[in-house]
């Protein structure tokens, strides 16, 4: 896939494009019908496929306490459009000139000069440029003039729930992971640096890996989870703590602590992913370590059965 990130220098595919455009935040299931639906278009017109994305939510420019948390990270989000075939994706900076841009410039700039689109593919809520002004019907419109269809897609639901970035945020940070997965089609995942910390899992006989998330990741409600931890391309099970260990105090920063199963190496310092796949307890106060201790054998041994781990 080719990354388009300055529209001065876009290589315009001489065969055309079917163009999508949206935040594409976690890739879910709903993107992925959107990706499939303008790659299958594309090849029937002999046109590439093509996703105008940000590198950003909006909101993170415009009202930066109300943006939502991330489910993926750009990187993340692109290798994944990659994944699914796409041939270019054209990442636009969400600043204070693109969220002024009206929307006829913004069509004639993106996706007619620098995409040449045969046809857009929106979703059914669709809205873009200043204001949000522009809509499925406007976009038709302009279409009409440059020479392309516009077409929208209805949500994809999971029975009567529409699958949106919105719901998926809401159910992984009320720990609802089970749903929170189904609609991303994969288990969610977090990426970063491996912590040095207080060393008390180790001295609970139960070592962890522990990272500061980014706060703008989307992180799931304190408790206990069945996952896994890829490390260098292999993956492994593992129980994850994610939230503050209110055994040992109050006020502590929260860490997500991965106790990786049959893994024994020095990774300090080194990135690693953590995916979550099903919720196993909430995170509670113990009487002691030793209490701590026990819950977090069963903790492990739940891992393991949910993981199918031997």
């Amino acid at each position: 896939m080719e990354v388009i990130r300055d529209l001065d220098a876009c290589p315009a595919p001489g065969v055309g494009s079917v163009v999508a455009i949206g935040n594409f935040d976690g890739f879910h299931l709903g993107h992925r019908a959107v990706a499939a639906s303008v790659i299958e278009r594309a090849g029937a017109l002999g046109a590439k496929s093509a996703i105008v994305t940000f590198d950003r939510h909006p909101m993170e420019w415009l009202k930066p306490e109300e943006a939502p948390c991330r489910l993926t990270t750009l990187d993340k989000k692109l290798a994944l459009m990659a994944e699914a075939g796409i041939d270019y994706a054209c990442v636009l900076t969400f600043d204070e000139q693109l969220s002024g841009q009206e929307p006829e410039r913004f069509v004639e700039d993106v996706i007619s000069k620098c995409l040449r689109a045969k046809a857009v593919v929106v979703g059914e809520n669709f809205r873009f440029g200043h204001n949000r002004r522009g809509d499925l019907a406007m976009l038709g419109a302009i279409g009409e003039e440059l020479g392309f269809e516009a077409d929208s897609l209805d949500l994809i639901k999971a029975g009567s729930v529409a699958i949106s970035s919105t719901r998926i945020r809401h159910a992984i940070r009320e720990g609802e992971i089970a749903w929170g997965s189904m609609a991303l089609g994969r288990d969610h995942s977090i990426q970063g640096v491996v912590q040095a910390g207080d060393r008390r899992g180790r001295d609970l006989g139960f070592p962890t890996a522990n990272l500061m998330p980014d706060p703008r990741i989307c992180i799931p409600a304190d408790g206990v989870y069945a996952g896994w931890v890829r490390i260098d391309d292999v993956s492994y099970g593992a129980a994850i703590n994610v939230g503050k260990r209110p055994t040992f105090g109050k006020d502590l920063q929260m860490l997500i602590e991965a106790h990786i199963l049959d893994f024994e190496g020095d990774i300090y310092g080194q990135e690693i992913e953590v995916g979550f796949h099903a919720h196993v307890r909430g995170e509670y106060r113990f009487s002691g370590p030793e209490e701590l201790a026990e819950q977090i054998k069963q903790d492990v041994l739940e891992a393991r059965r949910l993981m199918e781990v031997d």
